[in-house]
């Protein structure tokens, strides 16, 4: 676990009681993507770090308030899909959840419509639906038969 605290600022709105069990939960949930479920999680040495560092005093028998109410919500909802890929990035490192989550595939879509645009122009000529309907699935097999035709054909060297 990262042995930074939290921003100052993130803690100054917690009293002084809760402030040192809030920034382990921070600091947990950054690196983890998740909180904490037991107190084992959390290593002892780091709370001693952290409790020096954002000047409170080192609890009395190691223990940190992990049942608080705030904890105990977020333990129950469902993840968050932003969770989720924090706790993906957490798991697999940023370029693993990039392909585990296909991160590119809006770029390649709006690289395809700007292409479209580029070649074709921005507006459909047509008035009626079913004619641009048309209009428009032409326009697409016109690019993928331009795209086949510049495609390079790749063989693996041995």
């Amino acid at each position: 676990m990262s042995k930074f605290p939290p921003r100052p600022w993130t803690l100054s709105g917690q009293h002084p009681a809760n402030r040192l069990g809030f920034a382990m939960l921070l600091i947990f949930f950054r690196d983890h993507g998740r909180f904490p479920r037991r107190l084992a999680e959390i290593d002892p040495a780091t709370v001693h770090m952290i409790a020096q560092q954002i000047a409170v005093a080192r609890p009395a028998c190691d223990t940190l308030n992990l049942s608080a109410r705030t904890v105990e919500r977020h333990r129950a909802e469902e993840p968050t899909q932003r969770d989720q890929h924090i706790q993906s990035i957490a798991e697999r490192g940023r370029l693993g959840w990039r392909r585990q989550a296909e991160y590119g595939k809006r770029s390649k879509a709006e690289t395809a419509m700007a292409r479209y645009k580029r070649i074709l122009g921005g507006q459909l000529r047509t008035r009626t639906l079913p004619g641009q309907q048309a209009e428009a699935a032409i326009g697409v097999a016109v690019l993928n038969r331009m795209i086949d035709q510049a495609r390079p054909n790749s063989v693996r060297a041995a």
